[in-house]
């Protein structure tokens, strides 16, 4: 008689698979969150003088000139609140000490407005936008990374501040190439093929 043994099942795979997938999520909402830190690690700028503080926060001016000069529309209106959500954060950010419950709400509306804001931009603006206007990005974002407050509050200012008008002369030109491109398509065709249309005032008949 041959001794048969139990079969056991090995479910030291699937422990294995499922202790690897929790890891796993918690390094992502670990990673998540240093990086919800890493973004509402603001510093107060009470500290710097009137006009720093004022050249600090007229570094937003450019997101106001388009709205300005090409009027009203959906890209001029979005990169217009960029520059209030913006405007206001830091304004705060000067007045009140840190950490301050309005100037972490501000930074906040700002944070989550402003990465939204841009993808609408470059997706209406898709067809009209260059390569070389994605390639500047890859210039101006790693000043907004090397901008941290860690460096110091007057470095943080100016740093920070030429983040604003990098971004926002991007923001420019992609409002102008849209308004230039309305008005093209608004403009009448005219060329060779298109014969011009000539009214005689002369009540003269014609004689043969």
């Amino acid at each position: 008689m041959i001794a048969t043994q139990p079969i056991q099942v090995n479910n030291t795979i699937r422990v294995d698979d499922s202790t690897h997938k929790d890891i796993s999520n918690n390094n992502i909402i670990s990673k998540l969150y240093n990086f919800a830190a890493w973004l509402q690690d603001y510093d107060s700028l009470v500290e710097l003088s009137t006009f720093e503080k004022f050249a600090f926060i007229g570094s937003n001016i450019i997101y106001f000139i388009p709205i300005i000069l090409f009027g009203i529309n959906i890209v001029n209106i979005i990169i217009t609140i960029m520059g209030v959500v913006s405007s206001s954060f830091h304004t705060c950010q000067c007045c009140y000490p840190c950490p301050h419950k309005l100037t972490r709400t501000l930074l906040w509306c700002d944070v989550l407005y402003v990465i939204p804001a841009t993808l609408a931009i470059i997706y209406i603006c898709r067809n009209l936008l260059p390569n070389s206007w994605y390639l500047t990005w890859l210039l101006v974002v790693p000043i907004f990374i090397l901008g941290v407050p860690s460096l110091g509050k007057k470095l943080y200012a100016l740093l920070h501040g030429i983040w604003h008008l990098l971004s926002a002369g991007l923001m420019f030109y992609a409002a102008k190439v849209y308004h230039d491109d309305s008005i093209k398509k608004k403009k009448p065709i005219k060329g060779i093929l298109k014969k011009p249309t000539h009214i005689s005032t002369d009540s003269t008949p014609e004689t043969f």
